[in-house]
């Protein structure tokens, strides 16, 4: 409890104070297996708000709770159950610890077990933390599914806009596609789909759940030979969610609006991609750097190359500003995702966007070379990628 209270308190320099008074008590405790599930759980919520608020030290006190909470996942109420997922699934610097591992796949198979007595938050919770902690597809997420539809066609209580976002997220994040997953994404947008629906949504409720579902149905690469199998009762819930990004694009963020230029993209609808572009870019070019992310850039930027128009279709200055954000993304990055970095090589070339591409696709070149001297070196796909850019460029000498 006094950890819970140092988490959402605003105690100042005091929070230091009590918490190096109070952790190894904590950790005396876990260890000695007094804590119970309830405990596990409330301080592990508590450690994870704490890490996230730059306290330090909070690595090593979520790994001896994880341990202690090993063996006892039967012993987790729903609400305990849903907490400690959802923590553990934030906290990313334990997600390789083996007692991570192993207290996951327990957790897991309890909420296959439990899904359906959970409420929509409850469930949400949980399949967010587990997509997070990539959770093996199958049972999990289709007792997630089967219990989310239930709710969304009971409504009793009624999913929020953010409990419905949160599952499609989980499911989208894992590729998850199982006939019971399918199933609940359809009828997730069926019911996003209806008139106003979307528009009574936070931005990143409307963009969240409008790029899960695109990234659900038709994961993969689009090409123009596609447009037989992309799936219709798609294209007015991404049309409808353009339609907002591009009214309102000056109070979306930028990774709002590149999940949706990524979907009309992915889904090719090309007049909504061009009416969408501009007022994007006008909005991304008032953002400083560090609000652009690199996943941002590539996904706009591969937006552009999809939309298949010469460079002087779009605003000039804002198309520069956006270029130079991506640069500055990949110089300031230490180990980018390679997908990301493939992506912005590709783009710019594709597109020929000039400005200052060519340094882009040298930044490229620099990380892709790079990874050939780790353990796991880039997989050949991007390797490719980054050196066709190289090619269609005339950058032979990088």
């Amino acid at each position: 409890t006094i950890f819970w209270s140092a988490a959402i308190l605003d105690v100042g320099t005091t929070r230091e104070a009590i918490l190096t008074s109070i952790g190894p008590t904590l950790v005396e405790r876990a260890n000695a297996n007094t804590m119970n599930a309830q405990d596990i759980a409330q301080a592990l919520w508590a450690i994870v708000t704490l890490h996230e608020a730059k306290a330090d030290g909070m690595r090593p006190l979520a790994v001896v709770l994880v341990r202690a909470a090993l063996g006892r996942a039967h012993d987790f109420k729903l609400h305990s159950l849903s907490l400690t997922l959802w923590a553990v699934g934030l906290m990313d610097i334990i997600h390789d610890e083996p007692e991570t591992k192993a207290l996951v796949s327990e957790l897991a198979g309890t909420v296959a077990s439990t899904a359906s007595t959970m409420n929509p938050q409850m469930l949400a919770n949980c399949a967010w933390g587990g997509a997070r902690l990539a959770v093996t597809r199958g049972p999990f997420f289709d007792a997630v599914a089967e219990a989310a539809t239930t709710q969304l066609r009971c409504r009793r209580p009624p999913p929020t806009a953010q409990n419905v976002t949160n599952v499609v997220w989980s499911f989208a994040h894992v590729v998850a596609q199982s006939p019971k997953v399918l199933q609940h994404c359809q009828i997730v947008n069926e019911e996003v789909s209806r008139g106003g629906v979307l528009a009574q949504m936070e931005s990143h409720h409307a963009a969240g759940v409008t790029w899960s579902l695109v990234k659900i149905f038709m994961d993969g690469q689009p090409s123009p030979a596609e447009h037989t199998n992309i799936p219709k009762f798609l294209l007015p819930t991404v049309t409808a969610t353009a339609s907002l990004a591009r009214e309102q694009a000056s109070a979306w963020s930028s990774r709002m609006l590149s999940w949706v230029v990524w979907s009309v993209a992915r889904v090719l609808l090309t007049k909504e991609l061009h009416l969408l572009l501009p007022p994007v870019l006008h909005q991304v070019e008032k953002l400083p750097h560090t609000e652009q992310g690199l996943q941002d850039a590539a996904m706009i930027s591969w937006g552009i190359a999809t939309a298949d128009l010469p460079r002087n279709s779009w605003p000039r200055e804002a198309l520069d500003k956006f270029m130079h954000s991506m640069l500055w993304n990949l110089r300031v990055a230490k180990q980018p995702k390679q997908s990301l970095v493939a992506i912005s090589a590709w783009s710019c070339a594709k597109a020929d966007l000039q400005g200052c591409s060519k340094e882009v696709i040298t930044e490229s070149v620099i990380h892709a070379a790079t990874s050939m001297l780790h353990p796991q070196p880039w997989t050949l796909r991007h390797l490719v990628m980054v050196a066709w850019s190289v090619v269609m460029q005339w950058r032979y000498t990088t």
